[in-house]
């Protein structure tokens, strides 16, 4: 994550008209490699997948959860909107990376290899 700062715990609208709690993140880009994304709707479970994922531009992700590992794997962090980040790093990268993603906002999306399956 490049150009990364944490912009507090915020209360993001649902389409029902309740709200859910997410930690928010500002950043200029991110990129995920491997990418995989499972996400539930009334059809079943999808399966989104890519090689390398890059957004940019403007990027805003909304997450309920966000936890991996910095230092070579030494030392894992996990942060939720009961307890969000003391401080961020501006350049920031994490590995065995997971996210409670809940929505994501950026001017570009690119993907490598990208795919999609149901169940």
């Amino acid at each position: 994550m490049h150009g990364l700062s944490y912009d507090g715990v915020v209360d993001l609208p649902k389409a029902d008209g309740s709200t859910v709690q997410v930690l928010k993140f500002s950043m200029t880009s991110a990129t995920h490699t491997p990418f995989r994304l499972d996400a539930a709707d009334s059809s079943g479970q999808q399966h989104f997948t890519a090689g390398s994922l890059t957004v940019s531009g403007h990027v805003s992700v909304y997450c309920t959860s966000l936890s991996g590992t910095i230092l070579l794997g030494l030392v894992h962090l996990s942060f939720t909107p009961a307890s969000p980040p003391p401080l961020v790093l501006p350049d920031l990268t994490l590995t065995q990376a997971k996210l409670g993603l809940v929505d994501v906002t950026a001017d570009t999306l690119t993907a490598t290899g990208f795919g999609v399956t149901a169940g």
